[in-house]
């Protein structure tokens, strides 16, 4: 073994720790590690050295030699046993037939031979070695270079590296040593390198260690790793649920992201920069199906583990926000104590909409803010200017409040949130952080009170927070508790009030250049603001608006939708969007759950579509105001005006603060108070209805009843021709039709309408609804009378149209 053939070896810097390792001479030596590792370099150093000491090597190369070159060799030790022997089998992976028990019988019945295996994966014989031999093991967490390494190849080849750049390399290449001579570059005149190329280690990567070494059913396995930020064997179970884990793991062994021996301790799962960025992004023609899902496993697999820290990293990696946000609020607190650094790293990933728009990621990056770069003191190792305790009661209880209402316990959260009011209350008198602290908490307060449809609470709450002071560091909380009652004054109809907010936000928004606002909700209140003068709002609100603000605000902008739809035209459209897209998980808002069934069915009824229109209304709870409006219009629709002013009987007075819908209600009773003849009742009710409408500045709920009977009181009621006057200003239409029809089916005439959209026989129905041939002839029948319908096809045409099958 000369210092030439060291040379050509392309890494001659000697790492004696290796070499001791090897000195030990036990029976037999394994030395399992990935391609470009620096085994084959590390053992013939070894050989070197013990051959220049007069100890004859036997080097099997599999490449050229054979298992029968083996034998002979092993044979002739048994007829002439010899001193001291060393026998270095590499590159014998593709070696078939191996001759396991005679090598595990010549290792034992003779002391001096030693034999070493370099091997890029585990041989079925080792197995059996480790029984009955002191078996040496050395693996890649032995292997990988040091930065110190590192500096020493580059100087061998002729390049000096500074440490910080030697230590970018070590981690880039996870301490590869094959990859950080691969990466030296010379100039275009050869010789010495001039510097090191990261580049030029990715094209080797993808151009022979992935597709020389590694076969194509390893690459989806290594894929699928490379996309998970904390490998282990539940994240890598989780990202391949369907494959099986041996075969993973011999996939990730080969090229070393998964190393097995490491005595006493777990397995060693890590990939080097490069490998990750060249499986992510050099080798995207490898399909592993969806990214997105892939990293929803991983992520509730670390969810489930109890590793939320590890969730988030995943979460951030994969851009999965809305998970993101779960984390956060389910363990925002607990990471902020036990793992700030992944907490803080993870926070610096987030979207600009998320930081503005995310209530519990703002209360996190605020409470890491408010510390100095340095928490600890270098000397005394004590905490410098750290939060008082107060402050952080104050955000353990914003983390708290926002968690309980995205949780759907919106008034849970706000019933025993009295502790909580306490604290804020007494905190907001203070200045600096704990008024900022307090300020938040209370607006949360007030979101939560507006979610769980407590009003009153949530007027007041939002008040305090607009009306307290700190100067410029709590401008941003009191300009969102601004725009937040302006979207509440628009939706209880109250514009006046709306525009004094709005003015408010304004005064604020511009007092501070230096802040970037969140503006989705004032963009709504405005929105909603401009349906009263057909005014263009500073900026329209779309659907896409709404992905990172609190469900609450999506759905009164589905309510700003459906509105605009119904007075300016788009009803259809409407329609699909809200059927296609709902921005709210009603699970997670029960308190004003059925307010997006309202506001289809309103469309519905717009549309002619009664019967569907019941349907969904059979879904709103009877407590919900705005469902008993539409429940309301579809019985004087219907032409049942005494039901319609039963049921409107208490929105037309009443204590609620819902100005909007009082006088909504006061006008359609004012309607069917005219069918029937009591025309003084009717015009009580619309001079009531202009009254309470006009000072507070609303104007389109008097386009919600026909126009004709606004004409026939106009004179008789004050101020009602200026109301009319203003609504062909503003060019807002009636939507509804001035009658519809409405089919109710029993629940065994809606089984036989589906049993007949199947296509069932008559025999077949009466089998599948235990009933006779004759019953469901007469069930069927009365059916068709309803729809009517005279033949199977019409009726179950007449129910797509109804929307009687759309289940």
């Amino acid at each position: 073994m000369s210092e030439s053939a060291l040379a050509r070896m392309g890494d001659f810097v000697v790492r004696q720790r290796i070499v001791d390792l090897l000195r030990l001479y036990r029976p037999l030596t394994v030395v399992r590690s990935p391609s470009g590792s620096g085994k084959t370099v590390a053992v013939l150093q070894w050989a070197h050295q013990i051959a220049d000491s007069g100890i004859p090597v036997q080097w099997f190369d599999g490449q050229r030699s054979t298992v029968d070159d083996l034998m002979t060799v092993l044979e002739e030790l048994d007829r002439a046993p010899a001193g001291r022997t060393v026998i270095v089998l590499d590159h014998i992976e593709g070696w078939t037939d191996w001759p396991g028990p005679e090598i595990v019988r010549a290792l034992r019945y003779h002391p001096e031979l030693t034999m070493v295996v370099c091997s890029r994966t585990h041989l079925p014989w080792f197995t059996a070695a480790e029984l009955e031999l002191d078996v040496g093991r050395i693996s890649m967490s032995d292997l990988r270079l040091t930065v110190d390494d590192v500096t020493a190849i580059a100087a061998r080849a002729g390049l000096e590296l500074t440490h910080g750049a030697a230590a970018a390399i070590h981690t880039s290449i996870g301490g590869m040593p094959a990859l950080a001579r691969i990466g030296l570059v010379t100039s275009n005149a050869g010789g010495t390198p001039t510097w090191w190329s990261e580049g030029r280690v990715r094209r080797f990567l993808a151009g022979h260690l992935m597709s020389e070494i590694v076969d194509p059913r390893a690459r989806i396995d290594l894929r699928r790793a490379a996309f998970i930020e904390h490998l282990s064997a539940d994240s890598l179970g989780a990202a391949d649920p369907d494959g099986s884990p041996r075969r993973m793991l011999e996939s990730l062994e080969s090229i070393g992201v998964v190393d097995q021996w490491v005595d006493g301790h777990e397995p060693i799962y890590w990939m080097p920069a490069l490998a990750r960025e060249t499986l992510k992004h050099d080798l995207d023609h490898i399909d592993i199906g969806d990214v997105d899902e892939l990293h929803d496993a991983v992520v509730a697999a670390f969810r489930t583990l109890g590793l939320p820290h590890l969730a988030l990293a995943q979460a951030v990696a994969g851009e999965r926000w809305r998970t993101v946000e779960a984390i956060l609020d389910e363990s925002g607190w607990m990471l902020l104590k036990a793992h700030e650094s992944s907490l803080r790293v993870a926070l610096r990933e987030l979207p600009d909409h998320m930081r503005s728009g995310s209530a519990i990621a703002r209360v996190l990056d605020d409470t890491i803010a408010l510390r100095p770069p340095r928490d600890r003191d270098e000397r005394s190792g004590g905490w410098r200017n750290p939060p008082s305790d107060t402050q952080a009661r104050l955000h353990l209880e914003t983390i708290g409040v926002i968690g309980g209402r995205r949780a759907g316990l919106a008034a849970q959260t706000l019933a025993s949130s009295a502790a909580a009011v306490e604290l804020a209350e007494q905190a907001l008198d203070a200045s600096g952080p704990e008024h900022i602290a307090a300020a938040q908490l209370i607006l949360e307060l007030g979101i939560t009170a507006f979610a769980a449809g407590d009003i009153v609470a949530a007027e007041a709450r939002l008040r305090h927070v607009v009306r307290s002071s700190d100067g410029a560091r709590a401008v941003v909380v009191r300009h969102e508790a601004a725009s937040f009652q302006a979207l509440i004054s628009t939706v209880l109809g109250d514009i006046q009030a709306a525009r004094r907010s709005r003015d408010d936000s304004h005064e604020l928004r511009t007092s501070v250049a230096r802040f970037n606002f969140p503006t989705t909700t004032m963009d709504l209140a405005d929105t909603l603001m401009s349906f009263e003068t057909r005014a263009q709002p500073v900026r329209q609100t779309a659907a896409s608006d709404f992905a990172d603000v609190p469900e609450v605000v999506r759905v009164w902008a589905t309510y700003a939708e459906s509105r605009s739809a119904l007075g300016w035209g788009g009803r259809l459209q409407a329609l699909h969007r809200l059927r296609a897209s709902r921005l709210v998980d009603s699970a997670r808002l029960p308190d004003t759950a059925g307010l997006l069934n309202v506001f289809e069915a309103d469309l519905l009824l717009s549309l002619g579509r009664g019967t569907e229109a019941n349907r969904l209304l059979e879904d709103v709870p009877q407590r919900n105001l705005f469902g008993a409006v539409t429940r309301a219009r579809l019985a004087y629709l219907t032409g049942q005006h005494d039901r319609t002013i039963d049921i409107l009987a208490s929105l037309t007075g009443g204590s609620h603060p819902f100005h909007r819908l009082r006088v909504e209600a006061q006008l359609l009773a004012a309607v069917s108070y005219d069918r029937i003849g009591e025309t003084d009742v009717s015009r009580g009710l619309l001079r009531r209805a202009v009254d309470a409408a006009v000072p507070l500045g609303m104007l389109s709920p008097f386009a919600t009843v026909p126009v004709e009977l606004l004409r026939t009181y106009e004179h008789s009621v004050p101020t009602l021709a200026d109301v009319l006057s203003d609504l062909r200003a503003i060019e807002i239409r009636h939507p509804y039709p001035e009658s519809i029809g409405l089919v109710r089916l029993t629940p065994r005439e809606r089984e036989v309408l589906v049993a007949l959209a199947l296509g069932s026989s008559v025999d077949e129905i009466a089998a599948r609804l235990f009933v006779s041939r004759n019953t469901v002839k007469t069930q069927t029948r009365g059916l068709y009378r309803k729809l009517g319908a005279s033949n199977r096809s019409e009726a179950v045409a007449a129910g797509h149209l109804l929307g009687l099958l759309h289940d």
